[in-house]
């Protein structure tokens, strides 16, 4: 957000981002820590959902604190 790349509204528990799918992909390929535990899909399956990720669309993410 402070780089421009992204929208969002934030509250108490979390935040409402919109974001470019090339923003989304980058986010999501350096940060894939979060995405080794057992109940996440395949490396392979994150890899192709990736992928699939159009650089040009916007994307709605929401984030809930844990």
């Amino acid at each position: 957000m402070r780089e421009g790349k992204a929208t969002s509204t934030v509250g108490a528990a979390g935040c409402d981002l919109t974001m470019k799918g090339a923003v989304l992909a980058e986010i999501l390929t350096s940060s894939r820590s979060g995405l080794s535990d057992p109940y996440s899909s395949t490396p392979h399956a994150v890899a192709d959902f990736i992928a699939g990720i159009d650089p040009d669309a916007d994307y709605y993410v929401g984030a809930v604190e844990v």
